[in-house]
């Protein structure tokens, strides 16, 4: 899924023409690095925190195993959630042909014990993405999972300006 803080207004995503011609690569991460790192709860559930830059990892991640790699240089900031959703993310990046950037509102909520995408707002260079289009990034974006729903049953998601807190109970 899923790089400027914040968003519209209205809840929109801040588009912007002047994106830099590549960003850093997202830090590497995997499903097996966030729970080996992951702290036992009490109850024996498990919380993990990532920032940016690993949110941005477990994206570019889950993208490079979809059958068509739409956007290259990923990009993720973490943002408060807005309505019901338990999560919000901006995800930047480029398409790969034509080179042009692409920025995604994406909010995330934890449904049947999985993580489920929705993309909320998309715009592709400065132009605001027709709803058909939207429509058919958002069953991309619904195909990828965020953490592999065999590893991890998530009870809880929330993400705030810069981390994104999973609780859950390993699969």
């Amino acid at each position: 899924m899923l790089a400027t803080s914040g968003g519209a207004p209205d809840g929109g995503a801040s588009t912007t023409s002047d994106a830099p011609a590549s960003s850093p690569a997202p830090t590497s991460v995997t499903v097996a690095d966030v729970l080996d790192r992951a702290e036992t709860n009490p109850d024996g559930s498990v919380t993990v925190s990532l920032d940016d830059d690993e949110t941005a990892g477990l994206v570019a991640s889950a993208l490079t195993r979809a059958p068509r790699q739409p956007l290259r240089d990923v990009g993720v900031d973490l943002l408060p959630p807005e309505g019901d959703a338990d999560g919000r993310l901006l995800v930047t990046g480029r398409l790969e042909q034509p080179s042009v950037p692409v920025e995604a509102v994406v909010d995330l909520r934890v449904v049947d014990r999985t993580v489920r995408p929705t993309v909320q707002d998309v715009s592709i260079g400065p132009v605001p993405v027709p709803a058909g289009v939207r429509e058919d990034i958002d069953r991309q974006v619904r195909e990828l999972a965020l953490v592999a729903d065999d590893q991890l049953a998530v009870e809880e998601l929330t993400t705030t300006q810069d981390t994104l807190v999973l609780t859950g109970r390993p699969r």
